[in-house]
């Protein structure tokens, strides 16, 4: 940033709250994604200041798009809150082409091949 004129007060003005939005969003998100509890507040971003964007489609379209993450041994669908990276970095990889891969995932409702509860 110094190099665009940016001082250290500038830079750390953009970045942090930034790392904190990135933080509350990957908090909010990948725990369940895994089944694991929210994040309380002592030991990071909490959870529970987005969990209502857990019922969009934006959260439903990061679900399955990590479950591709997973099916295709961590080598793809890299970024759990920002899918867009994927696309400009030439990781991502849509659902069509990695559910032939996934295996059938037990649900509440019995079988189902990579559609997000």
């Amino acid at each position: 940033f110094a190099l665009l004129g940016f001082g250290l007060l500038e830079t750390l003005a953009v970045l942090l709250p930034g790392m904190l939005v990135h933080a509350l969003v990957w908090n909010m998100l990948h725990p369940p994604m895994h089944g694991l509890p929210p994040v309380k507040l002592k030991y990071g971003a909490p959870s529970w200041p987005l969990e209502g964007l857990r019922d969009t489609a934006y959260f439903k379209y990061i679900y399955e798009n990590h479950q591709g993450h997973h099916v295709l041994g961590g080598q793809a669908n890299y970024n759990v809150c920002c899918p867009l990276t994927d696309h400009l970095l030439g990781t991502y990889v849509p659902t069509a082409t990695w559910v032939k891969r996934m295996r059938k995932v037990p649900g509440p409702e019995g079988e189902r091949w990579g559609i997000p509860l």
